[in-house]
């Protein structure tokens, strides 16, 4: 998209190509605003979840990272 957005399209064929269906798709994207912070959201139709990560960068050794997933209903 650009040089900060990065957009991933994922089809899972595992399913043969004989019936495609958008159930298989997933999309994410990354956005990274400078080298100290980046998020990145992700959804899957089949599963229709939702999850984002955020990442902050707080020095050449050391970052913090957070993710929230909508369809386990969990965070780290």
């Amino acid at each position: 998209m650009d040089d900060k957005t990065r957009l991933h399209l994922k089809y899972d064929l595992t399913g043969g190509f004989d019936r495609p269906d958008l159930k298989s798709l997933s999309v994410r994207a990354r956005y990274q605003h400078n080298d100290d912070w980046a998020v990145e959201p992700q959804y899957a139709l089949g599963a229709e979840s939702f999850s984002c990560a955020v990442e902050h960068r707080l020095d050449a050794d050391n970052h913090v990272r957070a993710h929230y997933d909508q369809g386990a209903n969990t965070g780290r």
